[in-house]
């Protein structure tokens, strides 16, 4: 592997378990830990390069989206373009988010707080 990356994740009450099991097997995924948070969960992955790497991370990142409040990426610094993959990140995780709510919307819901 020659690049790597830390994610520390703030889980959504009592839903750590939920997020490990998501995670684990997911591509790019080296180890999924609870710990005594925050943050709740540790998230190590790697890949061959630091474009698959982004990609492995948004991915995985994307799948337990609804179950995180919050996150830091910590991308290892050998030879990983860590502005690269935090902007590719960022961009991707907002137009999830868009699409998470619109599809609330269509649903009834009024706002981000409204549960379906």
């Amino acid at each position: 592997m020659s690049a790597k990356a830390y994610v520390l994740l703030n889980v959504v009450h009592e839903k750590q378990q939920q997020v490990v099991r998501a995670l684990r097997g997911k591509p790019g995924v080296l180890m999924v830990d609870v710990v005594e948070g925050p943050p709740d969960v540790v998230v190590v992955l790697g890949a061959r390069g630091r474009q698959r790497l982004a990609k492995l991370t948004i991915e995985a990142l994307a799948s337990v989206e609804t179950m995180t409040e919050g996150l830091q990426l910590l991308p290892t610094r050998n030879r990983l373009n860590a502005r690269r993959v935090s902007k590719t990140f960022r961009a991707s995780r907002s137009k999830a988010r868009e699409s998470h709510l619109a599809e609330k919307r269509k649903r009834g819901c009024q706002d981000e707080t409204d549960i379906v």
